[in-house]
């Protein structure tokens, strides 16, 4: 019986892989970065993957040791889950799946993960929401490389209030690029129009942020207000949580991915993606920051890019 969140993934040849490796860390690089770039969004290989997703059923694994995790799962699927059917069944089950033309799963994968560099092993430990076709390739070498999507879960009692706003992120994503039909080819120009085409939208929401993700000197609405003119709250977990279950209409919040490295700007009632963009502080939001969000909500590109030149 498979079960594909305890196997070990090495590559099948690790003197060819290592081989790659002396002659370009390059690629060590992006494949470390494959499943971290973007939460909820995938890589230009997923996203060739979604033509097949959209035939099939999605297969939500939930865990037999963890009720929080089901619950909160099954909550974000039922809420913001639209793309495809879905059917729920037991990390037990999932061989039975495996492989399969007419079922993709959205899996937790808490994977240890080797990458076999020149004179050591590199040991990475992943925990992820991941969707994946059923198919022998999701098994494959080097994990997330095959994904469609992820989220970045980094301990998920710190996550739970705002995973049904994720998994709607990632409807969002994948039902944007099936409608466009993307492809590898046109991935990047497909990725951009997906993170900032909608920014203006904003102008009818209010943006709920975390406190944990400001400084001192952002910690009201009134000093937010200074560098981004639109509607803002200062808001806790549990107020963010209720406009993602109450599928909120006139309510964003914002979510940091990748060790902080960027932001998203998702809507609660359906985790559409609004905005992204790099953060000037890792792991903290600062008024260049806002200044330039706001010029995205108001259509100012020149501004926006002036802000970005200013900030290097």
């Amino acid at each position: 019986m498979i079960d594909v969140t305890k196997v070990i993934f090495v590559p099948s040849d690790k003197r060819t892989a290592m081989n790659i490796m002396k002659k370009s860390p390059l690629i060590l690089l992006l494949l470390l970065c494959t499943s971290t770039i973007f939460a909820q969004i995938g890589g230009s290989v997923g996203v060739n993957r979604i033509k097949k997703l959209v035939e099939r059923t999605t297969l939500v694994v939930l865990e037999n040791d963890d009720p929080v995790y089901n619950n909160a799962i099954i909550k974000a699927t039922q809420l913001h889950w639209n793309f495809t059917p879905v059917r729920y069944i037991q990390r037990e089950e999932l061989g039975k799946y495996m492989p399969s033309d007419d079922h993709a799963m959205l899996i937790r994968t808490r994977r240890k993960v080797e990458y076999p560099l020149r004179y050591k092993v590199l040991r990475q430990e992943h925990n992820d929401v991941a969707l994946l076709l059923c198919d022998e390739d999701s098994l494959k070498d080097m994990p997330g490389f095959f994904e469609i999507a992820s989220i970045e879960l980094e301990g998920l009692e710190a996550w739970t209030y705002k995973l049904s706003g994720l998994v709607g992120a990632m409807n969002s994503y994948v039902t944007f690029m099936h409608e466009n039909k993307a492809d590898k080819d046109v991935y990047d120009k497909h990725l951009k129009q997906f993170t900032t085409k909608r920014a203006k939208e904003l102008t009818a929401l209010n943006l709920l942020v975390e406190p944990a993700l400001l400084p001192d000197s952002l910690k009201s609405a009134s000093s937010i207000k200074l560098y981004y003119p639109t509607a803002a709250s200062i808001a806790d977990q549990e107020t963010i949580q209720i406009a993602c279950d109450t599928q909120d209409s006139a309510s964003a919040f914002i979510h940091m991915e990748n060790k902080g490295n960027y932001y998203q700007v998702i809507r609660c009632s359906d985790g559409a993606i609004l905005y992204q963009d790099d953060l000037e502080d890792q792991g903290i939001l600062q008024p260049i920051d806002f200044q330039r969000l706001a010029a995205k909500v108001e259509g100012n590109n020149l501004k926006y890019l002036k802000l970005k030149v200013t900030s290097r």
